[in-house]
């Protein structure tokens, strides 16, 4: 799976929690909206790995239009990206000034947080509760992608229900812990993980293995589980792993947080173990985090983090109430692990999210080889124009498979210019 970007999904956020306290009465989290309902499939849709559902958020007097929402573990409170909607719904300038802070260090996101409103996706709500607003837009979360992504949800979302993603069918299964278990002939055909809960955030152990002559070394590593991480894997550059570090890219930009790029290595692990399951080769981001600690945010309860690119090969159910996550493999389970074939990065661009350009190249790859740039806006691929596409399509078309062969037409400086290529791994 390519590993695209570390977004504002994997921030470390250190929120005072007194901001988001509200009345005793208050319901926490989400709760279906009638207590009738115990069940409910909510469809939602992908982008670049990302899950997104239609939210509306209202403070009582204003209701906004249909918003896009990102599903994510990986972050706590619920977060509004669209700088737009604060003055709409802060009623009386009541709200507090907060800093968020992201991986890296002397860097702080601004944002507010606005009480006793109210968000609702489908048939589920979020009454009387506080929501943080970035001061500032942060548009390359939508660049990345593709469409306008709003704001994101995460713990208050699942730590009330049972929720199972379902990535082939693109539906939520959302269930109340007694619906759920009450079929229990539905757990004979999952195989379950413990979880615990560290700021809100799931977590799960894990093991690395790499095999030599003699012997085989194995790590057991803990790690966040992230559907809002595009990528497959991330483990931090500590001592206990060093011997499971490949040679590869030096120097690299792996990613981006909310508060800047992250450098570090790309990868394959020799062979990686979560409960039953395990592969070979898979691609992994070592980031430079914990080399440099001067300059990166390190949690040091966290080796790593989990991401879609594995997470998507499993029909996931999270229980948060029971500390349990449970999996049942999906048609991509056995799929290999690919990175980056075409060798170039994309991003949509506003407001319509139908105009790509290139972000990187990536050194040594085959589109660097064949004279592709960055900043060169795709117009057509195979013969079908990029303005028909989403973002995700595209990379299918010119990452899908080794040996298939790529047709672009680009524009740069004016000038519309032809690349045919076939697909190969970066070296």
């Amino acid at each position: 799976m390519v590993l695209r970007i570390f977004t504002t999904l994997v921030v470390y956020l250190s929120i005072c929690a007194c901001l988001l306290a509200q009345s005793n009465a208050t319901r926490l989290g989400f709760h279906f909206t009638s207590r009738h309902i115990n069940f409910h499939k909510i469809p939602f849709e992908m982008h670049n790995n990302l899950i997104v559902v239609p939210a509306i958020v209202t403070n009582g007097a204003y209701i906004t239009d249909t918003l896009n929402f990102v599903v994510d573990t990986g972050v706590n409170p619920t977060i509004i990206l669209d700088t737009t909607l604060r003055n709409q719904l802060a009623l009386n300038d009541d709200y507090r000034n907060v800093n968020i802070q992201g991986a890296i260090k002397d860097l702080v996101v601004k944002g507010q947080a606005i009480p006793f409103l109210n968000a609702y996706i489908d048939k589920l709500a979020f009454e009387q509760q506080t929501i943080i607003f970035l001061e500032k837009d942060l548009p390359y979360i939508s660049y990345y992608a593709g469409i306008k992504v709003h704001g994101i949800v995460g713990y208050e979302f699942f730590r009330n229900l049972v929720i199972t993603i379902d990535y082939e069918q693109k539906l939520l299964y959302c269930y109340t812990p007694k619906k759920f278990y009450k079929r229990k002939r539905r757990l004979k055909k999952l195989s379950s993980i413990p979880i615990t809960l560290a700021q809100n955030k799931p977590y799960v152990k894990a093991t690395l293995y790499k095999y030599n002559e003699q012997d085989t070394l194995q790590r057991t590593v803990n790690l966040l589980v992230d559907t809002g991480a595009g990528f497959s894997l991330s483990i931090e550059k500590r001592k206990k792993v060093k011997d499971f570090i490949p040679s590869t890219y030096k120097g690299k930009k792996i990613g981006t947080t909310l508060t800047g790029e992250i450098l570090g290595e790309v990868g394959r692990l020799p062979y990686f173990e979560l409960g039953t399951f395990g592969w070979q080769g898979v691609i992994t981001s070592f980031p430079d985090s914990v080399k440099d600690e001067k300059l990166y945010r390190v949690d040091l309860n966290r080796d790593g983090i989990l991401g879609a690119g594995i997470l998507s090969r499993f029909r996931l159910t999270f229980d948060y109430l029971n500390g349990k996550v449970w999996l049942r493999p999906n048609k991509k389970y056995k799929l290999p692990f690919q990175y980056a074939l075409s060798g170039i990065e994309l991003v949509a661009i506003a407001p319509s999210y139908k105009m790509y350009k290139i972000a990187r190249v990536y050194p040594n790859s085959i589109a660097q080889q064949v004279g592709l740039e960055k900043g060169d806006e795709l117009v057509a691929i195979n013969n079908t124009m990029a303005r028909k596409l989403r973002i995700g399509q595209i990379y299918n078309m010119i990452d899908k498979k080794v040996g298939q062969k790529v047709n672009l037409l680009v524009r740069r400086s004016g000038r519309l210019l032809y690349f045919s290529f076939r697909l190969q791994p970066v070296p």
